[in-house]
């Protein structure tokens, strides 16, 4: 049987704990109002560090009915947020802590604007029911697809 110094075992001690290390950072997202993102990373260390995500005002990320963390035993963490707002613009922060050290990786999401408002409608064909209305499309898209415009009428 072998028997270790202290010193030994110090130094296979330190051989199995490492400190957080991102192997894969966060990276920078431009996306549409509206759309689905998810920013990825992987983080190593020894013992498993702990990770949390905050936002753009430094608060914690918790995961609700559009943000979702998850934190897989691999090593990797996902950030999904759906139904993007302007409000979500701004820098997201992935911290890892173990009792060796902390790591953090840090990305910007930006979300592109609401499209300006279509032009004047124009009323083409009209009976006493119907109408067929066409809209100019709007001066700036703000590279948003737009899919459809809600219509709304009152009676004079």
């Amino acid at each position: 049987m072998y028997h270790c110094t202290v010193e030994e075992l110090a130094v296979m001690f330190l051989l199995y704990t490492v400190a957080p290390e991102f192997l894969v950072p966060l990276s920078d997202v431009v996306c549409a109002f509206g759309e689905t993102v998810v920013l990825c990373c992987k983080v190593c260390g020894r013992p498993k560090p702990s990770v949390t995500v905050k936002g753009p005002d430094q608060n914690l990320v918790t995961s609700n009915s559009r943000f979702t963390i998850d934190i897989r035993d691999t090593g990797d963490i996902l950030l999904k947020i759906c139904n993007l707002m302007p409000q979500d613009t701004g820098i997201y922060t992935c911290v890892a802590v173990n009792d060796h050290g902390s790591a953090s990786s840090s990305a910007s999401i930006k979300v592109q604007g609401i499209p300006a408002a279509p032009g004047r409608p124009l009323a083409q064909e009209a009976s006493s029911t119907t109408v067929l209305v066409h809209w100019p499309p709007p001066a700036s898209s703000a590279h948003c697809a737009i899919t459809s415009y809600a219509v709304e009428y009152r009676q004079e």
